[in-house]
C-alpha cells in the first residue's frame, strides 16, 4: 500500500517532507514499473502519492530526477542485501559465491516490481540503460567477478568463464523473475513461490557447481 502524505502549501516541514517523499517513491515505483517512464506522468504520479504535483520538482528536481533517485535507492538496498550475505567465516570461496548469489535471488523475488521497473526504461531509453548499468549493472558485475574468479581458482568453479557466468546469472535471474507469468502459463507449479525459488537457484546457480 502506497503510503499518504498530507498536502502543504509553501515549503513542507521535514517530516512532510520525509513521508512524501516516500510515498512519491513508492508511487513512481508502481507507476513506472506497470506504464514505463514515458507513460507515467508526475501528475499522475502525485495524485497516487497524494502530495501536490510540486514537491516532485521540489524533492527531485524533474521526473528523471525521481527515476534516478528511485534506482539509487535499488541498488543501496541489493547491495546492503549482498553484504549481509554471509556464508560463515570458514567458509570455502564456493561457499561465499553461492550465498552472494542466492541472496541476489531473494532480492530480486521479494521486489518483482522493482525488476519490471528496471528493465523495462533500460530496453526503451540510452540514457537511462546508461545510468542503470552504472548504478546496478557494473557494482553487481563487480561484486560477483572476484568471488567467482576465487571460486574457480580454487576448483569449485570448473571450465567457466567468470565474467561470462556473471553476466549470465544476474541476467537470468532477471528475465525469469520479469517473465514469471509466461513462464507459469507454461508450468502451473511455478506459482509457488518456494518451487519457483528452487527452479531458479537449480538453473542458474546449482549448475555451475557439478564438477565433471
Amino acid at each position: 500500500m502506497i503510503a499518504k502524505a498530507a498536502r502543504s502549501r509553501g515549503k513542507p516541514s521535514n517530516h512532510v517532507a520525509g513521508q512524501s517523499t516516500t510515498a512519491i517513491k513508492r508511487a513512481a515505483l508502481d507507476l513506472f514499473a506497470i506504464r514505463g517512464f514515458d507513460g507515467a506522468s508526475t501528475r499522475e504520479i502525485a495524485a497516487a502519492a497524494d502530495v501536490d504535483a510540486s514537491l516532485i520538482s521540489y524533492q527531485f528536481g524533474s521526473k528523471l530526477g525521481l527515476w534516478k533517485a528511485i534506482v539509487a535507492d535499488v541498488g543501496q538496498a541489493l547491495m546492503s542485501a549482498l553484504d549481509a550475505a554471509n556464508a560463515g567465516p570458514e567458509a570455502s570461496a564456493g561457499n561465499e559465491l553461492q550465498a552472494s548469489m542466492t541472496a541476489f535471488v531473494d532480492f530480486a523475488l521479494l521486489n518483482p516490481a522493482l525488476i519490471q521497473f528496471l528493465r523495462r526504461d533500460a530496453e526503451t531509453d540510452v540514457e537511462h540503460s546508461r545510468y542503470l548499468a552504472e548504478t546496478l549493472g557494473l557494482p553487481i558485475f563487480d561484486r560477483h567477478l572476484p568471488l567467482m574468479e576465487a571460486a574457480k581458482a580454487a576448483g569449485s568453479l570448473p571450465g567457466i568463464c567468470p565474467a561470462m557466468a556473471v553476466l549470465h546469472f544476474s541476467q537470468g535471474v532477471a528475465a525469469m523473475v520479469r517473465r514469471r507469468e509466461l513462464l507459469i502459463s507454461r508450468d502451473p507449479r511455478l506459482a509457488d513461490d518456494d518451487i519457483f525459488r528452487a527452479a531458479l537457484c537449480d538453473t542458474l546457480i546449482t549448475p555451475l557447481f557439478r564438477n565433471d
